[in-house]
């Protein structure tokens, strides 16, 4: 059932690649801290993104919530957004991977 095409200042492409960058990284961060209950001393080494890009991997999965919340809201360009975050986090994690 569509709501119709909803109006906004939200509407637009930078609004979806922030709501989806947040939305990525805290959700690899819940992933993180559900998995690693022992400590943050993970972190202290050199390669500190490197060890925390199968993590942003399963965040990126979470930006399919905002994309279908803005499409059930006929939000297109936010949508895009989301999809062009998603595209930033997997051009990320390929250069990690690649050059690490």
């Amino acid at each position: 059932m569509k709501t119709g095409h909803y109006n906004s200042k939200l509407d637009n492409i930078p609004f979806g690649i922030l709501v989806g960058l947040i939305i990525a990284l805290l959700s690899s961060y819940l992933i993180f801290s559900i998995k690693n209950t022992t400590s943050l001393a993970i972190f202290e080494s050199q390669y500190i993104v490197a060890l925390y890009m199968p993590y942003i991997q399963l965040g990126a999965i979470a930006n399919l919530m905002p994309f279908f919340v803005f499409n059930h809201f006929d939000m297109m360009n936010a949508q895009r957004g989301v999809i062009f975050s998603t595209i930033i986090l997997f051009v990320l994690v390929a250069a990690t991977k690649f050059l690490l």
